[in-house]
């Protein structure tokens, strides 16, 4: 057995589309959750085992799998975890056990258990909201503003601290805004075609302004695992997963509404004031270092998302 993959949060948005692209690669894959889809319970491949359950009560069952099998290497893709920040704000605690202390855990357990290489999502909301719209790099200062973030940037941190003490080999994704199928609820593409489907003569939203980075999942995932079979020099490697380019709140709405037909006058910006400090566009020249490319550009995205779309929930 070659290459492994232990997978947790493999019902998530990110990790059901991993699930694809890892069998692809020829990965023996175990995922982790406490439940999953219709599509992952029909795979038929004998190559994905799926555990149904969280991770902690998980661990001995994981680690006889590890030790019965000869293994050549094994990778940690730990993308459980709570995304929506709202949910964060409100339930901070919960945040902060799931977003933090899990990722301990599972940093205690790669070192026991003599795993190559532990890949973890971050946020590029760890650099918070900038006055420019200069691309940021991994090296930039961090500024988290809000708990979602926060709890990403300890994560890092305390991944740092394990790579540093115990020789783990880490890998930090600090992800842009993704955008993918179906669309997920609470994000801006979600809101905007829920008015689409049901238009009554305009589409609000919030505020316009803000310039933010958007990718394809496809590219996405490509990133993944180009930067997890990455052999690297150092222990600990943080890489932007980024288009590189930003396009403003009000701008992409315009042209979602443009490919509906839809008039942009029909557009209600519910901020009049333009905040001057809200651009997140993030610098991927270390990712294309690695060979990676971008193959769906935001235009290409808009068109594939609106033959396409529907509004399906992923829990985050």
């Amino acid at each position: 057995m070659n290459k492994v993959a232990l997978l947790t949060g493999a019902n998530g948005f990110i990790g059901s589309s991993l699930i694809r692209s890892l069998l692809n690669s020829n990965y023996m894959i175990y995922a982790i959750d406490s439940s999953f889809s219709e599509e992952i319970l029909n795979y038929n491949d004998n190559r994905l085992v799926l555990i149904k359950n969280y991770f902690k009560d998980s661990i001995i069952k994981i680690e006889e799998i590890i030790k019965s099998k000869n293994i050549d290497s094994i990778f940690f893709f730990h993308f459980a975890g709570i995304s929506n920040m709202s949910l964060c704000k409100d339930n901070p605690k919960l945040a902060i056990d799931v977003n933090v202390g899990l990722t301990a855990d599972i940093a205690q357990f790669c070192i026991k258990n003599n795993i190559n290489k532990i890949i973890f999502p971050s946020t590029a909301y760890v650099y918070g909201n900038r006055t420019n719209n200069s691309p940021l790099k991994e090296n930039d200062e961090i500024f988290p503003t809000d708990l979602y973030s926060l709890s990403k940037s300890f994560s890092e941190k305390i991944l740092y601290h394990y790579s540093s003490t115990n020789n783990l080999q880490v890998t930090i994704l600090r992800l842009s805004n993704i955008i993918g199928l179906p669309l997920k609820e609470s994000t801006v593409l979600y809101d905007i075609y829920k008015q689409i489907l049901n238009f009554k003569n305009e589409i609000k939203i919030q505020n316009g302004y803000p310039i933010r980075d958007f990718i394809y999942i496809d590219d996405v995932v490509k990133a993944i695992e180009i930067t997890s079979e990455k052999e690297e020099s150092s222990m600990y490697n943080i890489y932007n997963i980024s288009s590189g380019e930003g396009i403003s709140i009000y701008d992409l709405t315009a042209r979602i509404c443009s490919i509906n037909k839809i008039e942009k006058s029909y557009i209600q910006n519910d901020s009049n004031i333009a905040i001057n400090d809200n651009s997140l566009i993030c610098d991927n020249t270390k990712l294309k270092k690695l060979g990676w490319e971008k193959e769906f550009p935001i235009d290409s995205i808009i068109k594939l998302i609106n033959n396409n779309y529907n509004l399906e929930i992923y829990e985050s």
